[in-house]
């Protein structure tokens, strides 16, 4: 299993969303990979500015809160972009995913 969380707990994840919002007015862009390679599909993420961003992701079923219920559906990514606790449909590349950060 290869799962890696930006914070280690769902708690801290929650403590750290919550500090964001209030120091920004913000909210966070919570961002799920799930599927062959997450690692590599993040650093595809990393060559764009995107602010009060957390990433997590697996490659196989997670029971990290943060992941569970998005699960890994094939080899493909699929990647689930949500705000506020509602997740916008899921999508299968990087550029997509952004376009859904960048217009809403």
């Amino acid at each position: 299993m290869n799962e890696y969380l930006l914070v280690v707990k769902e708690e801290r994840f929650e403590i750290v969303a919550e500090v964001i919002e209030l120091n920004s007015g913000e909210y966070v862009n919570e961002i799920s990979i799930t599927g062959k390679n997450p690692i590599q599909i993040r650093k595809e993420f990393a060559k764009s500015f995107l602010p009060f961003s957390l990433f997590a992701g697996t490659d196989s079923v997670s029971e990290i809160p943060f992941l569970k219920g998005k699960s890994v559906q094939s080899e493909a990514p699929v990647i689930y972009v949500c705000r506020n606790y509602s997740c916008q449909n899921p999508v299968s590349s990087v550029q997509e995913a952004i376009q859904q950060l960048t217009t809403h």
